[in-house]
């Protein structure tokens, strides 16, 4: 399997998770577990540009589907906004600005569905091209404020200890 058909694996996974149609309930460990399997598998993905990516325009570009379901599930979450430094490399350092958990997962969803639409269309280069250059300009970025709200939140208040 290649790094393409792995990451459409675990982006499947992901969308299940934060539409809760893999039956699961909306949790931090949940979030925290799904959103670190997703960034890893974004660092393996190939260079978003090839020649065999399609210039077609069309629907699956403006796809939004899910994303009010994703937001409200997400809801369920004991913790949503949050504080950070959107460049953390700027100097000097900006000022911070609001984050919300809620519309980082919506934002990640989105792209990671509209991903698996042109995979699953056999559009694998275009999946490809759409996972790897919103990883890098986009949705990664939501992944990781995501995750280190969600991780302060989960260190500070109930611990990563395993329950029996």
């Amino acid at each position: 399997m290649d790094t393409v058909d792995s990451f459409a694996l675990t982006a499947r996974g992901f969308c299940r998770f934060v539409t809760g149609s893999d039956g699961s309930d909306m949790s931090v460990i949940g979030a925290l577990t799904h959103l670190s399997q997703l960034y890893r598998a974004g660092l393996s993905l190939p260079s978003a540009w090839a020649d065999d990516v399609s210039d077609a325009d069309d629907a699956i570009g403006r796809l939004t589907t899910g994303m009010e379901l994703v937001a409200k599930r997400a809801g369920a979450l004991p913790v949503s906004i949050y504080w950070l430094i959107s460049d953390p490399v700027v100097t000097p350092a900006e000022e911070p600005v609001c984050g919300d958990i809620s519309d980082d997962l919506a934002d990640i969803f989105l792209d990671v569905s509209r991903g698996l639409a042109f995979f699953d269309l056999h559009r694998k280069a275009d999946a490809r091209y759409q996972w790897s250059w919103h990883f890098h300009h986009h949705w990664g970025e939501h992944a990781v404020d995501a995750m280190r709200a969600l991780h302060c939140y989960q260190s500070q208040n109930e611990g990563f200890l395993t329950r029996a």
